[in-house]
């Protein structure tokens, strides 16, 4: 686990899928579709996660799916509210091909600890990385499927091979309308060591 969360998820709340009007804040949450994450199975892009499917975790262990809700977004809804989604090319971060996240996506990014000298991990919203090379907010091309995934307690999950995704636990949803509490705040986390990045099979 990524960090242990004490809140309780309701069982009940587990594959939904729908149309959520863009006035609702779970509008612009989740995973986009086609972001591609390792399972014990291989590499499947979030559309197909279903709930029991286990997923690799940035700390090595195998991590059951709990809840799985996916909702869907126009382009024309993404524009009226100010959504800007955030574009990291492949290559950057590790990812092995373009990825799309929404600006408020948690992402866990290596830093210098200047401290020891070593190297620690941060959460930071992916808004927050713009200003790096090969990382670019723009307005949406399309509509966009998103999915959101709980687990147990909150995960960091490897997507598209080397990028590192915050993921919450099931019982941080607002049981009414499975919105985060926050936005995730630039955190410092223990550095963990990181494994070599691996192709994904055709």
């Amino acid at each position: 686990m990524f960090h242990q969360d004490p809140a309780q998820f309701d069982p009940a709340q587990t594959d939904a899928a729908r149309i959520v009007a863009p006035h609702r804040p779970t509008a612009f949450r989740g995973l986009t579709g086609g972001t591609l994450l390792e399972t014990e199975s291989g590499w499947r892009p979030v559309d197909a996660i279903t709930v029991g499917d286990r997923i690799h975790s940035f700390d090595g262990g195998l991590r059951q799916v709990q809840a799985v809700r996916r909702h869907f977004v126009t382009r024309d809804a993404l524009i009226t509210a100010g959504i800007l989604p955030v574009r990291i090319a492949g290559g950057t971060l590790g990812a092995c091909s373009d990825l799309v996240l929404m600006p408020g996506q948690g992402v866990l990014c290596p830093v210098e600890a200047a401290r020891h000298g070593g190297q620690e991990h941060r959460l930071i919203a992916a808004r927050d990385l713009r200003d790096r090379a090969g990382v670019a907010q723009r307005p949406a091309r399309a509509a966009l499927a998103l999915t959101e995934l709980g687990f147990a307690e909150e995960e960091i999950l490897w997507a598209n091979t080397g990028v590192l995704l915050h993921c919450p636990a099931a019982g941080a949803w607002d049981a009414r309308w499975g919105i985060y509490a926050q936005d995730p705040e630039p955190r410092p986390v223990p550095a963990m060591p990181v494994r070599a990045p691996v192709s994904v099979a055709a």
